[in-house]
């Protein structure tokens, strides 16, 4: 990570500044530790946060359901619908300061089933909530 900072600070690009850090989606703590670290360089810079982009996602299992155990429903489930509820409850409230926008990053597999990619059509469905 420490290179792509580098990286930015030396090409003539967008002005501001970048910050890099590692976040897992499935973990409560690593979430809340990027909404600690994300505040604190809010309040170093005197800034908002005018943006939150929900795009983790997984494609754990391709074939028939029958060979498609609960794991992989869970996985499924744990990234790409629990880590976007995540990502907003924690950071909605810093969201919500600058009127700000939330985009979240679906797929077509949440509105048509596709054959033997029933864990993956689950979870973004869920993502849909319509």
């Amino acid at each position: 990570m420490e290179s792509l900072q580098n990286e930015y600070r030396t090409k003539r690009g967008p002005k501001g500044q970048l910050h890099i850090l590692q976040l897992d989606v499935t973990k409560e703590e690593s979430v809340e530790s990027a909404k600690t670290f994300v505040s604190q360089t809010l309040r170093t810079n005197n800034a908002k946060l005018w943006g939150l982009v929900n795009n983790a996602g997984i494609f754990s299992i391709h074939g028939p359901d029958d060979w498609c155990s609960v794991d992989e429903y869970t996985s499924s489930l744990n990234v790409n619908t629990l880590g976007t509820v995540r990502m907003c409850h924690a950071f909605v409230p810093l969201i919500k300061k600058s009127r700000g926008r939330i985009v979240t990053m679906g797929s077509t597999a949440g509105r048509l089933h596709g054959l033997y990619v029933a864990p993956y059509v689950t979870a973004k469905f869920a993502v849909e909530g319509k």
